[in-house]
């Protein structure tokens, strides 16, 4: 899962020269694009500075954890910041800091970026109309993030965790992030020219700044996708008029489950809360034997009252079969639900249906090829951007799987949330299965448009 959010604020401040005159009274606060640079100067002229201000309300992340819909633990934040092509000499291997700033500031209404005849605050000297900073140029506190900049004109992608970790436990003061050369470079005799990002009031909406929260909660419900000998997951979900609720009395602990057939019990298990708000999981293993029948059940119960149960569900078990060879199944995608327009405060489900594209529907080899589709437990999806073709939301294949979708009883699906994109943009969904090692990418011309 991934949530974004987008600056409230942004600006730079500099004491650049202009004809040998400081700019420190500029203000960019309405610019389009920001700069970070380090100039060097010479025996007449001392060099100059630009640093980055950027601050962003934590409000929805502290929302979604206390629903219970992002974990408390184990999310990672990430700041990003779109480079802006210019004409100028671009730097290159050279490292940016990113630290909490010290100090509130104000914005301002400055845009000139060529002349900086634009005057306001906050500026390399005050931070507000009536208040200096207490070091000029604005300063930081706390875990500095370092990025390094091999060719010079990357994004910066960098995990900020401890910054807004800081700010969310309140042991720091959220005044936004100051983005700037390091602190080695910006005092050594160097040129390390201008690096320009893209501003929260940039025109290319898909560009501007964001903090991520990025984190795995894809559902693994084998319901569907259970094989003998092999560990799987069941889940159970707890919904209380319309919303998933904590069982009352169970809360965050554990459910006993009660795994029997025909013939009775087979055997016990324990469900532990999966740290998502009335999710509930089991994962265990059904060994090969005989058995009285193909269909299953789970019971779930409360373990200090046997007798309390709160919910029995059933599910089927496949054979496994061998190949004959390795050669990659051909997989088909429909997205059954997608609309063609989503407002933006929207957070939908999208359900996918997946089939071989060999599938005969009249011979069902196993418990995953039903007439509900196939499981397939490695899928991720991606977010591109179909005017301009830029990648929104990319697929997250390494450690941390935050586009990989979930699966249940129906098969595969993802939650989306439409605020992480922009309002007015046409999307295109795509997906990149993962069965047995073999990769399938699968764009079948998915689209859709947020209002």
């Amino acid at each position: 899962m991934l949530v974004r959010i987008y600056p409230t604020k942004d600006t730079f401040v500099t004491d650049y020269r202009r004809n040998s005159v400081p700019q420190t009274g500029s203000n960019f606060g309405a610019s389009e694009i920001l700069h970070v640079y380090k100039q060097a100067g010479n025996s007449v002229v001392t060099g100059s500075l630009a640093r980055i201000l950027s601050q962003f309300d934590l409000t929805l992340f502290q929302q979604l954890t206390g629903s219970g819909r992002m974990p408390s633990s184990g999310v990672q934040f990430r700041l990003n910041m779109s480079d802006a092509q210019h004409c100028g000499t671009t730097p290159s291997s050279y490292d940016v800091e990113v630290q909490a700033v010290s100090q509130s500031w104000d914005e301002g209404k400055g845009r000139d970026v060529d002349d900086y005849s634009d005057r306001g605050f906050a500026n390399w000297d005050k931070r507000t109309s009536t208040q200096l900073w207490s070091v000029t140029g604005s300063s930081g506190i706390g875990v500095i993030s370092v990025q390094h900049f091999d060719v010079g004109d990357e994004d910066l992608d960098l995990d900020v965790s401890d910054i807004v970790n800081s700010w969310l436990g309140s042991t720091v003061t959220n005044n936004g992030f100051l983005v700037r050369m390091s602190s080695t470079l910006e005092t050594n005799s160097l040129e390390y020219y201008r690096k320009m990002f893209h501003a929260r009031n940039t025109h290319f909406p898909d560009r501007r700044p964001y903090v991520e929260a990025r984190w795995d909660d894809s559902v693994r419900d084998d319901r569907n996708n259970f094989f003998w000998g092999v560990a799987g997951t069941l889940y159970l979900y707890n919904v209380v008029r319309g919303q998933l609720t904590d069982i009352d009395g169970v809360g965050t602990g554990q459910l006993g489950v009660k795994i029997s057939d025909l013939s009775g019990t087979i055997k016990f298990v324990t469900g532990s809360h999966t740290g998502m708000t009335g999710i509930y999981s089991a994962s265990f293993a059904v060994p090969t034997g005989s058995y009285s029948g193909s269909l299953w059940k789970d019971t779930w119960f409360r373990l200090s009252a046997p007798t309390t149960w709160y919910m029995s569900g059933a599910f089927g078990i496949a054979d496994d079969f061998a190949k004959q060879d390795l050669s990659p199944d051909q997989y088909f995608v429909t997205v059954v639900n997608l609309q063609d327009t989503y407002e933006a405060a929207e957070d939908v489900r999208l359900d996918l249906y997946v089939r071989p594209k060999d599938y005969n529907p009249a011979q069902v080899l196993t418990g995953s090829l039903s007439s509900l589709g196939t499981v397939v437990t490695k899928a991720y999806y991606r977010i591109t951007n179909d005017r301009t073709r830029e990648v929104a939301v990319p697929f997250s294949t390494g450690a941390l799987e935050y586009t990989r979708t979930s699966y249940d009883r129906r098969g595969n699906y993802l939650r989306l949330r439409m605020d992480t994109l922009s309002p007015g943009e046409v999307y295109r969904l795509t997906f990149l299965l993962d069965v047995n090692g073999q990769r399938q990418y699968v764009d079948q011309g998915f689209k859709f448009r947020v209002v």
